[in-house]
């Protein structure tokens, strides 16, 4: 059997109601060179089908079942079974970015001498989200179906510019047309505010996640904005050269 690049080690004990989402993350790496171990530690709920159901979808996913043991010796297990060069966590109730694993990947094969590396995070939290729910001129437009969340995204109505932000897609539907239709009613609703423009701030060394936005239109402006250092929302980011960009896309000059 071939060794695959990487081993990702996830151990679970009752992942619902993220679970789903989590393994689709998973599934649309674009790096796809990888095994995912996951060890169900004694789960009461709906967790063991779930698991089941993705190892039958993909060969990639194998199930260990056992009795409540506890994280540290799930992930041990876990450990002990994986057949990777490499090994990457990940927890239940987490989503891992499409490039996370390619762009870790990378590193270590760059950097040889290195033997552990992370990545950043962002915290998404309720409070938050009711924070930016509760401005005057703020929306959260969401796509749904059948009482499942598919996208979203957040827009702010500044006066003649409309800031869109908090643009997510389930990682299992990215490429299927469901963010297109997210970001055109974003314009939509931005037209109706009368704004002549779409601004939104992306990390500037992000190249490919950039390019996707200039296919849709959005072009660079140049202007720099200082990484949040400091700010548990954004994660610990372990760089300290990060700025983001503001993008701009010029909307139809005639509003409705």
């Amino acid at each position: 059997m071939r060794t695959p690049v990487v081993s990702v080690v996830m151990a679970v004990y009752n992942g619902m109601p993220w679970l789903p989402q989590t393994l689709a993350s998973l599934r649309s790496q674009t790096f796809d060179d990888f095994e995912v171990v996951l060890i169900d530690d004694g789960s009461t709920d709906d967790t063991a089908k779930i698991l089941r159901a993705t190892a039958e979808a993909d060969a990639r996913f194998g199930v260990i079942t056992q009795t409540n043991q506890g994280l540290v010796a799930s992930l041990n297990r876990g450990i002990a079974e994986a057949r990777g060069t490499l090994i990457a966590r990940l927890d239940s109730d987490d989503l891992a970015m499409p490039d996370r694993l390619a762009m870790q990947v990378d590193f270590m094969r760059r950097h040889p001498d290195v033997a552990v590396v992370g990545s950043a995070i962002r915290i998404i939290d309720a409070e938050g989200v009711a924070a930016d729910i509760g401005k005057a001129g703020s929306v959260i437009v969401l796509a749904e179906q059948d009482g499942q969340l598919l996208a979203c995204c957040h827009l702010e109505n500044t006066g003649e510019v409309c800031y869109f932000g908090m643009f997510s897609v389930a990682p299992h539907l990215q490429g299927g047309g469901i963010g297109k239709q997210l970001m055109q009613e974003a314009e939509r609703v931005a037209l109706a505010w009368q704004c002549v423009a779409m601004e939104m701030t992306v990390i500037d060394i992000r190249d490919e996640l950039i390019a996707f936005y200039e296919r849709r239109g959005y072009a660079r402006t140049g202007i720099k904005k200082p990484f949040p250092y400091g700010d548990a929302r954004f994660g610990l980011p372990l760089r300290d050269d990060l700025r983001f960009e503001v993008l701009r896309k010029d909307l139809p000059g005639e509003n409705p």
